[in-house]
């Protein structure tokens, strides 16, 4: 545990990296928490097979993980940073919220008492993300479906989002969504939408600020500011290499 008066609040553990060989950082935080199986296509299939109980088979290999990630979203805490360095394999637990503060500010602005799962949702609209029923149910697996569609129900019942063709749209699109889903980020780099999605939010960010939120390093996070950059999505404030320096999005 890392902690300072005022400051954030960091918990380490720390483990041999045989234990999570055969899988990447990537892999534990993706929506398919799985190792590189042998046989893919068998794989696939035994995914749908069930016990005389009514249990998986494959029970959703990394199912601890993903408890864990759920548990952050649950209690407003950042996603985990998992970092493997070939000899370690480390999982940094931050403190503070996942949202930024003008994200909670649009979320209290909404007047609606609403769950983790449902804030979950709207701000990933807000941020421009695209949000699907599968993607629902492939974020929170270990929740029942019955519970999940409520959840839908609750928020389609509010007038807060539309469902089409099974996936979700804000009732009321703000700007920046709206600017967001005008733009393929995916397409402008592998990191791009991660790093647009916190510039966006916030409004502008530092280099260090961005390599914080996102888990990306210092060279990772400048890599994916240059289409961004190049698309004038984003200006850049300050002199290049001065850490004052920020990044304001522009749309």
């Amino acid at each position: 545990m890392q902690s300072s008066y005022g400051g954030s609040t960091e918990c380490r553990y720390t483990t041999l990296a045989d234990a999570t060989r055969g899988l990447s950082p990537e892999q534990l935080t993706s929506i398919e928490l799985t190792k590189s199986p042998v046989n893919k296509h068998l794989y696939e299939i035994a995914k749908y097979l069930k016990t005389a109980t009514g249990q998986r088979v494959i029970e959703g290999e990394g199912g601890g993980i993903r408890e864990v990630l759920i548990a952050a979203k649950e209690n407003d805490l950042p996603d985990p940073l998992f970092i493997d360095t070939g000899v370690q394999f480390k999982v940094i637990f931050r403190w503070g919220s996942r949202f930024t503060p003008l994200e909670r500010e649009w979320l209290d602005a909404l007047g609606a008492q609403l769950s983790p799962i449902e804030e979950d949702i709207l701000v990933s609209l807000h941020r421009g993300e695209k949000y699907s029923r599968a993607r629902l149910h492939q974020e929170y697996a270990p929740y029942s479906e019955a519970n999940l569609d409520r959840v839908i129900a609750g928020l389609t019942r509010r007038k807060l989002i539309i469902v089409r063709h099974e996936e979700f749209f804000l009732e009321q699109p703000t700007k920046e969504s709206a600017a967001a889903a005008a733009v393929d980020f995916q397409s402008l780099g592998k990191n791009v939408p991660a790093v647009a999605a916190v510039v966006q939010s916030a409004g502008r960010a530092t280099i260090k600020e961005l390599t914080r939120r996102t888990g990306l390093s210092v060279g990772q996070v400048r890599y994916a500011l240059t289409p961004l950059l190049e698309h004038s999505l984003v200006a850049m404030e300050g002199g290049q290499g001065t850490k004052v320096t920020s990044y304001a999005w522009e749309n």
